[in-house]
């Protein structure tokens, strides 16, 4: 776990500030160790990141061969983001092949993003525990998702709590 934090005051990312958190990182060498050492990322209890953040985000998950939990909780990246920042962040899932767990709660998920999730999550090995709670994925997205988890065979542990879906969902 790589700390965002320094006696106690938290250092926020913002949209706009993830790019500068990244060129300081490569400025001090410690690129390498964001790339390849980085285990857990937690970014919950930031301000939102931005469609900026989550592009920095894939670049980074494309590149880290070892990050095994992902937290986005609250960032606000889901259907609002642009068709391109969405499949950005699905490619680099899609090129993660160690990450075990993924919070996607609160982030305003729809049918579009369900959609792309769907596409990673059929081939997608390595996912033990994704959390979508919170979305707003309703009937529409839940089937969507239904459908990839029938050929997921990792996936042990799914958080659809309150997004929206009616017993003609279930």
């Amino acid at each position: 776990t790589l700390p965002i934090e320094d006696g106690g005051a938290q250092f926020g990312v913002r949209d706009g500030s993830t790019h500068s958190i990244w060129d300081v990182a490569q400025e001090n060498n410690a690129g390498g160790l964001l790339l390849h050492w980085l285990v857990n990322l937690d970014l919950h209890a930031n301000q939102q990141i931005g469609e900026s953040g989550v592009i920095m985000i894939a670049h980074g998950l494309r590149k880290n061969t070892t990050l095994q939990r992902l937290c986005l909780r609250g960032q606000n990246i889901g259907d609002e983001c642009s068709e391109d920042t969405i499949d950005k962040f699905v490619g680099a899932l899609r090129d993660n092949s160690v990450l075990a767990v993924l919070d996607l709660s609160s982030n305003g998920i729809k049918r579009r993003g369900a959609g792309k999730l769907a596409e990673w999550l059929k081939d997608a090995n390595g996912i033990r525990d994704l959390d979508l709670s919170r979305n707003s994925l309703k009937d529409s997205g839940l089937a969507v998702l239904a459908e990839a988890l029938s050929v997921n065979g990792s996936l042990q542990s799914l958080n659809l709590q309150l997004n929206h879906v009616t017993d003609d969902g279930l």
